[in-house]
């Protein structure tokens, strides 16, 4: 069977297999042209794969001497633990001055000590690396000034609305 050039598809019922005596050994039957089934090969059977033989055994690995013994030295690490700060006590005294300050400007109260407690905390801090307050100690003066600046700039804004207040009053009154 020649191969046939590619683009070219034949539809099932152009299909030509082998007649089914080839295929079976059998003789073939009479059907009409118009009821015939394409028949399709069988697949082919695969041989048995081969059974390897055994892994060849390998000579047994030599043994080595014994390493000698060191002495132990009677040197004891010391840990090196960082000192307590109260870089938690002003982090929350901090927050707490965040939302004090838009209650009437109450927070500069508990803002003022935490910048404090603050301070003192990163003073520790900053002599050891790595301290784990650093964060916490950055935090709560990061919070005090802005809660600072907050009250400050409330402070303005209410002197400059009551001189804006008594400017206009003193002009509505003379004619």
């Amino acid at each position: 069977m020649e191969p046939e050039p590619i683009g070219h598809y034949k539809t099932l019922d152009q299909h030509q297999s082998p007649p089914p005596h080839q295929l079976q050994g059998q003789e073939p039957q009479q059907q009409p042209q118009s009821q015939q089934q394409p028949q399709f090969q069988q697949q082919p059977q695969f041989q048995q794969q081969p059974q390897f033989q055994q892994q060849p055994q390998f000579q047994q690995q030599p043994q080595y001497q014994q390493q000698p013994q060191f002495q132990q030295s009677h040197y004891q690490q010391i840990a090196i633990t960082a000192p307590e700060t109260n870089a938690t006590i002003a982090l929350v005294l901090s927050i707490l001055g965040l939302v004090g300050s838009f209650i009437y400007g109450l927070g500069i109260c508990l803002a003022i000590p935490s910048l404090i407690l603050a301070n003192g905390a990163l003073a520790i801090t900053n002599q050891y690396p790595n301290h784990p307050d650093a964060g916490s100690a950055k935090a709560a003066k990061v919070i005090s000034w802005i809660t600072i600046i907050f009250f400050v700039v409330a402070i303005v804004t209410v002197v400059l609305a009551g001189v804006l207040y008594v400017w206009a009053a003193s002009l509505a009154e003379t004619p």
